[in-house]
């Protein structure tokens, strides 16, 4: 168990933390691959096609292993707006990506992908009026 000031806030797993550095360290090596692949390919193929791409692929990874748990499960959800509003900053964020990609250098586009947790707390303090202690 962790405790930052004396009271418990987070537990860690200590049987499992191995296994997610790993997985944390595999997802930080494809998304550089990732980034890599983009900027190599972006150069010669249109913003639009490499979007497609990747969306194709991911639809196909994706449904085949949806599809050996529970077909009747995939087009389910609680919100069909939330998921399309969802849908939509994924693309916008992938696009965003991509375009920046093409022209900044990749470890600059990677340390303002870092960013994100920073910005997601701002976010969270400014629009949806959640308290952000300071030492967050």
């Amino acid at each position: 168990m962790a405790t930052l000031d004396g009271r418990t806030r987070f537990r860690i797993d200590t049987d499992t933390i191995g296994a997610g550095i790993a997985i944390m360290i595999v997802t930080t090596a494809a998304f550089a691959a990732s980034d890599s692949t983009v900027k190599v390919i972006g150069a010669a193929v249109p913003l639009l096609a490499l979007l497609w791409v990747r969306y194709l692929f991911q639809m196909i990874v994706l449904g085949v292993w949806q599809a050996r748990r529970d077909v009747s499960s995939l087009f389910r959800t609680g919100s069909v707006k939330l998921q399309i509003v969802r849908a939509l900053l994924l693309l916008t964020n992938s696009a965003c990506t991509f375009a920046g990609l093409r022209h900044l250098p990749l470890p600059v586009t990677t340390s303002l992908a870092m960013l994100a947790p920073l910005i997601s707390t701002l976010l969270a303090a400014l629009v949806l009026k959640d308290h952000v202690p300071r030492s967050k």
